[in-house]
């Protein structure tokens, strides 16, 4: 690291002062009238990008000044920014149908970042500068909300649906493999709550089960996908459903 350029004078310098420079493995006596840090550092020969000061003070009226060497590197990269929907509801549509009038686009930030790593392995991340590349474009929809209301009996309850679907629909707790007590929309685990795949159901739809009951869509699993679903019990040990194909009637 060190370099032993000769001392230079300076006309503006009344008193050379010693400072003890250390950096690991290396410590050096330097006599010297400057008073920044890293000016100091530079005379003794260190090129300042490749060091960075972590103590500089008196130690038994001698000033030291400690410093450990660094690998500063930049790098670039790009984040997405995702769009917004600006949706509109309307009477005109079926019930949750879905038209998009104006589709939307993701934008693109740049983001430079320096990365520091330390003569001891540890490392630095600092965001340098970002910026917008593009920026996103807002997506136009217009979403159905005309019902057209069926009613029937089911188990002795009057219930009233806009659709049906058939399922294929099992059952857990939260002692199952990969399960906890708080579901994906961050609802407590519990008798009611069913688990599907949003791309079929909504989450949030409200149904009824023959054989279990109402039931909302506030869960997700791994394996639930597609015409899937999985009823939550508080404990499955006394719960009563069997693993089948069952009719369910979409009620919201």
């Amino acid at each position: 690291m060190w370099r032993y350029a000769e001392k230079e004078h300076y006309t503006h310098c009344f008193q050379y002062r010693p400072v003890i420079i250390s950096v690991p493995d290396q410590t050096k006596t330097l006599i010297t009238c400057r008073e920044d840090s890293m000016e100091i550092l530079e005379e003794a020969g260190a090129s300042r990008d490749k060091v960075e000061l972590i103590f500089d003070g008196f130690i038994d009226n001698v000033r030291h000044i400690v410093a450990i060497y660094v690998r500063r590197e930049r790098i670039l990269e790009w984040e997405k920014i995702p769009f917004q929907t600006d949706i509109t509801y309307t009477k005109d549509l079926p019930h949750r149908k879905k038209v998009i009038d104006k589709r939307g686009a993701t934008g693109r930030r740049g983001i430079i970042k320096e990365i520091v790593t330390y003569s001891d392995g540890k490392k630095k991340t600092t965001i340098v500068s970002k910026w917008i590349e593009h920026e996103p474009r807002t997506e136009y929809a217009r979403v159905g909300t005309q019902y057209d209301l069926k009613t029937t009996e089911i188990e002795g309850k009057k219930i009233s649906y806009w659709k049906t679907l058939k399922v294929l629909a099992t059952s857990y707790d939260k002692t199952c493999y990969g399960c906890n007590d708080i579901t994906a929309t961050g609802a407590k685990l519990k008798k009611g709550i069913v688990a599907v795949d949003p791309k079929v159901i909504p989450m949030h739809t409200q149904m009824y089960i023959p054989g279990y009951g109402f039931g909302k869509a506030e869960d997700t699993g791994g394996k639930i996908k597609g015409e899937r679903i999985d009823l939550a019990y508080d404990d499955i040990r006394y719960g009563n459903w069997s693993r089948r194909w069952v009719t369910i009637y979409i009620i919201d």
